[in-house]
């Protein structure tokens, strides 16, 4: 394996002066390249024998067939005399990706690139990403040499994310319910690509777009009831606690943060894309295989995952598996071209954000980012900060700041239904009044006491109107006091709570 990365360094340094410079090159390039499908072709079966798997041969086909393809332009480049056409600088392109290792998921560090290489690669229209001062390459290789080895279907990922329906992830008019989805395209993998897209993130980190969507697709379907096995129940899905709900948070994330990105210069700058990624995945997974009741039934009912999670049980056990997941599942690491210290930071601020979303602790993370606030304020005022912006309240911002911000945004994206636009506001309550319903239902069954809201006595107008004062309308107004641009989301809530006094 060492032989093949050496080779492949070598290889990249002089495809540096190759494009537009010497056509004898190409057919050296060429040459190069077509040794290497076969030594990439041994590398993945060797990878597949030390996971005592057996290879995967279409998977291995596709990609000496990719490089195959990658062979005969640059000899039919090198052999021609007329300019170099569009379609051919692209697999130009995809030429220097296969020499960077950015595609073929040989088990290899990343690649740093030099100067030159990343100029050359800009010449070449690719473009870079950068992410701690390491810089790779921009895109995956062409879909059509990506399908996911264990995709039987001949609907290629470009149809599934590129063509119509697209998913529009910039407005907060955003309605879930309207989200078409797709047989190979859930609702938490449309929402979650859109969102990928708009932040610029498969740019950012060259995410492994197969595993990727292979990810998402086990989400989409396991947001489902769960047995005491911890198997999915997939014919019971959660009234409220399911994907539409996990996609519903994933967009209320983007919005909300988008809009404190634009307000403050300081939180800008401390939020780094690796922030961002963490944002989109926690949201995907906060609530992984939900039961489809809270922490207080699993207690009371000694229910396995909270006799193996104890405190914040449910928000612990979806941060667990959904981690576990995304980072030790070969089918999803969708993450390999992050460093290794990129992905423990990463699983770091996931878990984190996922366990702030736990009710019972919600006065808690109000109550630090109140009182951090309010010292932005004062230092604000009194013009006594280091760094005072003209316009932005925020005076400073340190890794616990920024993780505190984080998390209360997180905490409104899973409240959010209180203050959408009202049709989705009432859909989404009376979904949670049926779940709430049903726990109760099943605490009566099994001889517990009947939670609160819970026994289908209390409307949900009733519940709205303790829910959005008591809760949503403080946790809005501590985000407004410094960043003013999602004042108009109290607005909605009060608006919101007027329909339902009214009904």
């Amino acid at each position: 394996m060492s032989s093949l990365v050496g080779g492949m360094v070598l290889v990249a340094a002089v495809a540096v002066a190759v494009y537009g410079v010497v056509k004898l090159q190409y057919v050296r390039l060429a040459n190069r390249i077509s040794d290497l499908s076969e030594e990439l072709a041994q590398a993945k079966q060797a990878v597949a024998v030390q996971r005592d798997a057996d290879p995967d041969e279409a998977a291995i086909s596709a990609l000496t067939g990719g490089l195959q393809q990658i062979t005969e332009t640059l000899l039919a480049v090198a052999n021609s005399t007329a300019p170099v056409t569009t379609e051919q600088a692209s697999v130009l392109r995809d030429a220097i990706k296969v020499l960077l290792n950015r595609d073929f998921n040989v088990v290899q560090p990343r690649t740093k690139l030099n100067d030159d290489q990343e100029q050359f690669i800009m010449d070449c229209g690719m473009g870079v990403g950068t992410q701690n001062g390491t810089r790779h390459a921009s895109r995956p290789l062409s879909i059509a040499l990506l399908q996911s080895s264990n995709d039987e279907t001949t609907v290629g990922l470009e149809h599934l994310y590129s063509g119509t329906p697209q998913v529009d992830v910039d407005t907060w008019d955003f309605d879930v319910f309207q989200v078409v989805e797709l047989p190979e395209r859930g609702v938490i993998s449309g929402v979650v690509w859109a969102v990928l897209q708009d932040a610029q993130l498969f740019r950012a980190f060259s995410l492994h777009e197969p595993k990727l969507h292979h990810f998402l697709s086990l989400l989409d379907a396991s947001y489902c009831g769960v047995n005491d096995e911890d198997k999915d129940d997939s014919a019971h899905e959660n009234p409220y606690h399911n994907r539409k709900h996990a996609a519903d948070v994933i967009q209320a994330m983007h919005f909300l943060l988008s809009e404190v990105l634009a307000s403050s210069p300081h939180m800008r700058a401390a939020v780094t894309p690796l922030d961002r990624l963490a944002c989109v995945l926690a949201c995907a997974m906060h609530d992984y295989k939900h039961p489809g009741r809270n922490n207080v039934f699993l207690r009371n009912s000694l229910h396995r995952t909270h006799v193996e999670f104890f405190e914040s049980a449910l928000e612990r056990f979806h941060a667990a598996r959904g981690c576990s997941l995304l980072l030790l599942d070969p089918e999803c690491q969708a993450l390999a071209n992050l460093t290794r210290a990129e992905q423990v930071e990463l699983h770091a601020t996931v878990c984190k954000l996922v366990l702030a979303t736990d009710m019972a602790k919600h006065v808690e993370y109000l109550d630090a980012f109140k009182a951090w606030a309010a010292v932005q304020q004062r230092a604000s005022a009194a013009g006594v900060a280091v760094d005072i912006v003209p316009g932005d309240p925020v005076t400073e911002v340190d890794d616990n700041s920024k993780l505190l911000v984080l998390q209360v945004l997180i905490k409104a994206a899973d409240l959010s239904n209180a203050f959408r636009g009202w049709r989705v506001c009432h859909e989404w309550t009376m979904r949670v009044a049926d779940e709430f319903r049903q726990q109760g239902a099943q605490e009566l069954e099994l001889g517990l006491s009947v939670s609160k809201f819970m026994d289908g006595r209390v409307s949900p107008q009733e519940m709205q109107n303790t829910f959005v004062p008591l809760i949503v309308v403080p946790l809005l107004r501590a985000l407004d006091s410094l960043f003013p641009r999602l004042h108009f989301l109290e607005d909605i809530a009060w608006s919101n709570l007027e329909h339902w006094r009214s009904m």
